[in-house]
């Protein structure tokens, strides 16, 4: 990983990028962010090449899971698809405990993926079943 982000710092001619984020937590294992990627992306942040650490994922449980088993602090931000819009506001339920966690928050597919447009979700979207 450490490689990657020297290699891609060096294409982008940059010093550090300003958030790195672990994408789709759900379809790896939660236990290897927590105890490989997370502790290797905040080496990086040490290393002052990375200034925020993100999680990305669709199930909410997916942030609580990584959250309670981190260092305070260690995660940042989290991005979280489909859940602030106006068919779907469970990330409200969530927001007391990423406050007390210190956690920011960004919401993905404010139109939950297609559901809420005129054509509709593509059909490989899980808002499409």
């Amino acid at each position: 990983m450490t490689r990657s982000i020297d290699e891609s710092l060096a294409r982008l001619q940059l010093d550090y990028v300003d958030i790195l984020q672990c994408h789709d937590i759900e379809f790896g294992s939660l236990n290897q962010v927590v105890n490989e990627t997370i502790p290797a992306l905040q080496k990086l942040k040490e290393a002052r090449k990375i200034r925020f650490i993100g999680v990305t994922g669709l199930p909410l449980e997916v942030f609580t899971y990584v959250l309670d088993r981190v260092p305070p602090g260690t995660v940042d931000v989290i991005l979280s698809y489909c859940h602030y819009s106006i068919n779907d506001s469970t990330l409200e339920d969530l927001l007391p405990y990423l406050k007390s966690k210190g956690v920011g928050i960004i919401t993905a597919s404010p139109h939950a993926m297609g559901l809420l447009t005129e054509s509709g979700p593509p059909r490989m979207a899980p808002s499409f079943t």
